[in-house]
């Protein structure tokens, strides 16, 4: 892994109790700063956001036709990614598609990449919570 690689998330998961169960939960205040924080980092804070997170049918291969873009970015970007599947399971399976291309990313990869945050841009207020005892 690269030096330079650095999270943009932090850590926002908040323990509260309430009367009948404890509640692992992500505050939803602190969900979607940490989302818009995530948008503003790459760009994107201002796009239209869409209703998929990947195009059906979508095939990338790990021999890409497109120019290599920064890694060090585009590691940033799917960590950031790989940190918000916590509490949106819903991008587990479009994150991991793309982490697999960390090694070289190409034009085409990052394509990918910021249609899945255009998405968590139009769902922000989807999430999970979590219930100690159910």
């Amino acid at each position: 892994m690269s030096k330079n690689f650095k999270m943009i998330l932090v850590c926002s998961a908040i323990t509260s109790t309430s009367k009948c169960n404890k509640v692992l939960s992500t505050s939803p205040s602190v969900k979607v700063h940490t989302q818009k924080k995530l948008m503003n980092t790459v760009g994107l804070a201002d796009s239209n956001p869409i209703r998929t997170p990947m195009e059906a049918r979508l095939q990338l291969r790990k021999a890409g036709t497109t120019t290599i873009v920064d890694s060090t970015n585009y590691r940033s970007i799917v960590g950031s990614l790989c940190y918000l599947v916590n509490t949106r399971p819903d991008l587990a399976y479009f994150v991991g598609y793309v982490s697999k291309f960390i090694e070289a990313p190409r034009k085409e990869y990052l394509v990918a990449v910021k249609r899945i945050l255009r998405y968590v841009a139009g769902t922000r207020g989807l999430g999970v919570r979590y219930y100690a005892g159910r």
